[in-house]
Formats: structure tokens, C-alpha cells, sequence
């Protein structure tokens, strides 16, 4: 059996008798996470953020923490999507919730005084390099080009002014 010697950043066998080694990632990244997108929120007199920002495609899991004991927050409720979970004082509660398209989805308290909304945001489209196309807002969103073909010839003219 022939004995194989590990791959190293300068070759097979590093400089003055060391080995580094390269990190290989295998298999190769898709670019996509496979795994739910976890946010927290804290449960105090209102919900802390109320609005969470997902991306679009993944499932999602909520982990709430009620750090009172008021009674409107010990129930929370998904009217869209009909769940309801109690919420213990002090514990935290893991809420799963399915990949969906964007848009929003809104939850409350069992008096609807409390409200919070997680907005699944759409996701860039990429190239066949796992890269962005195009530039990206930071909601998500292709921005607008800076300039229409109507008024290209007009670029670095300030507007008023005179040649």
C-alpha cells in the first residue's frame, strides 16, 4: 500500500520540513444555508425587535423569552397560520415556522395589545457562481438603474447648467 502525503499550501511538503495543511471544505458549498434561520425576541411590555427580517425559501425558527409576568404576554398567537403557544416566564420557546414566499406574517398576544410581524424578504437572484446579479438593496430588493437610455446623454450635466 502506497502511503499518500496530505496536500499542503506550498506543495506537498511545506517549507523546512513543515506541513501546512489546506482546509478543504467537502461537499462544496451550494451557497444556500440548509438549516433554519434563527432570530430571538424578547418579551417585554412588547415584543423586541417587532419586526424580524427573514429571507424568503428557508424555514424559520422564533425563540421567544417573556421576561414578565403579564398576563396579555403569556399567550402567543399566529392568526395566519393558526398557532398558538403559551410563553412561561423566564424560558425560552422555540417556535418553528415553515419556508415561505415573501411577504409578512403577523403575531400577537392573546389580547391583541402586543404585535410583532416576521417580513420574509425575497432573495437575490444569483448567478450560476452563487454570486448576486445585479446590485442589492439591503431589504433585499434590485435597486433601480441611476440612469434611463432617455437620459444618458445627459450624464455629468449638472441640471441647469450651461456648457
Amino acid at each position: 500500500m502506497t502511503q499518500v502525503e496530505p496536500l499542503t499550501a506550498t506543495g506537498w511538503r511545506g517549507r523546512h520540513g513543515r506541513t501546512w495543511a489546506l482546509l478543504l471544505r467537502w461537499p462544496p458549498a451550494t451557497g444556500k444555508p440548509s438549516g433554519p434561520q434563527q432570530r430571538q425576541v424578547r418579551v417585554n411590555g412588547a415584543y423586541h425587535p417587532s419586526e424580524i427580517h427573514v429571507k424568503a425559501g428557508l424555514p424559520i425558527r422564533l425563540i421567544f423569552r417573556r421576561e414578565e409576568t403579564a398576563p396579555r404576554s403569556e399567550q402567543l398567537v399566529f392568526p395566519e397560520l393558526g398557532i398558538s403557544v403559551m410563553l412561561p416566564p423566564f424560558q425560552p420557546v422555540a417556535i418553528g415556522l415553515p419556508a415561505s414566499e415573501p411577504g409578512e406574517h403577523r403575531f400577537c398576544c392573546q389580547m391583541n395589545v402586543l404585535h410583532g410581524r416576521p417580513i420574509i424578504d425575497p432573495v437575490a437572484p444569483t448567478n450560476s457562481e452563487g454570486q448576486a446579479d445585479g446590485m442589492i438593496a439591503a431589504n433585499g430588493y434590485p435597486l433601480a438603474r441611476a440612469m434611463s437610455t432617455a437620459s444618458a446623454g445627459h450624464a455629468g450635466q449638472a441640471k441647469g447648467s450651461r456648457r
